[in-house]
């Protein structure tokens, strides 16, 4: 489904509300859905991503450092949500970090990645704690380094 709803011609928010609309009437009252769209836009030099859901990421680059809060309705909750796109500028070098609950639990619990580190420290840190956060809950992560942009 998931798949099939990033290959629309919608928008981000658009997408966000299509997925919500379809999963709407498999979740009861006690089921909370989280879920997170990107998108890198390297005309524009932009990271567009919009969230279902307390969600967050990891970044470290000239338009934002550290764990970043992506707030958004969880799906299935509303039949009418609204989903804000967030907006951070682009260039080479950066780097985004966007994962799972797993280790988002692991970073509220205290443990830190530390900033000013490069993309192969940074990695290997949240391998560490996905090692570690793995006997409590699901831990997916995806790391992005910005190459060249232009």
């Amino acid at each position: 489904m998931l798949q099939e709803i990033m290959h629309l011609p919608l928008s981000l928010s658009a997408r966000m509300l299509e997925l919500n609309r379809r999963v709407n009437n498999y979740f009861g009252n006690d089921v909370m859905v989280a879920a997170f769209f990107f998108e890198l836009d390297f005309k524009k030099h932009e990271l567009r991503y919009v969230a279902a859901g307390v969600t967050e990421f990891f970044a470290d680059s000239a338009g934002a450092r550290g764990r970043i809060k992506t707030p958004g309705l969880f799906l299935g909750v509303s039949a009418s949500p609204e989903y804000e796109v967030g907006y951070l500028p682009i260039e080479k070098g950066d780097l985004f970090c966007f994962y799972s609950d797993g280790i988002a639990d692991r970073l509220m619990a205290g443990t830190a990645i530390s900033l000013d580190t490069d993309y192969e420290q940074v990695v290997a840190a949240i391998k560490q704690i996905g090692q570690e956060g793995v006997r409590w809950d699901d831990v997916t992560v995806l790391c992005i380094q910005i190459g060249d942009v232009t």
